[in-house]
């Protein structure tokens, strides 16, 4: 339904700015194009164990941060919004297997890495999907 406003919104604007030749179909394209995407969110990452790396109050810095854990831990951190903070979090199936990258990934942070249960840690927390996150 939101969706239909926006593209209701944008034709009007376009309407009322008197962008009627090719720019205003370009306009209207776009925004039917946005009307028809998915408004499902990025699927969430898997994993039971979680190694927060990192908190960040932008996403810059926690993209930063997600790069360098992937050239020194060689694992693919994903970026939470956790209150009003950026985290980023190398994910894991056993705790284990996240205690063993802690003793690694203390080395290199600059902040103080610690493991968390992703069932339990922040409860109003949001992935962030970002492009290093979609393997680009």
């Amino acid at each position: 339904m939101s969706r239909l406003i926006t593209l209701a919104a944008v034709l009007i604007f376009s309407a009322l700015a008197g962008s009627v030749g090719p720019q205003g179909v370009s306009v209207a394209r776009q925004a039917s194009d946005l009307a028809q995407q998915p408004s499902n969110p990025a699927p969430q990452p898997a994993g039971e164990w979680g190694l927060v790396l990192g908190a960040d109050d932008t996403v810059a810095g926690a993209l930063a941060e997600a790069k360098s854990a992937r050239r020194t831990l060689a694992i693919e951190p994903a970026i939470f919004k956790c209150g009003s903070w950026y985290r980023t979090v190398g994910l894991f199936k056993t705790r284990s297997e996240s205690l063993l990258y802690l003793s690694k990934a203390r080395r290199f942070s600059r902040y103080k890495p610690y493991v968390v249960d992703m069932k339990s840690w922040c409860p109003s927390k949001r992935f962030v999907p970002t492009a290093v996150q979609m393997g680009r």
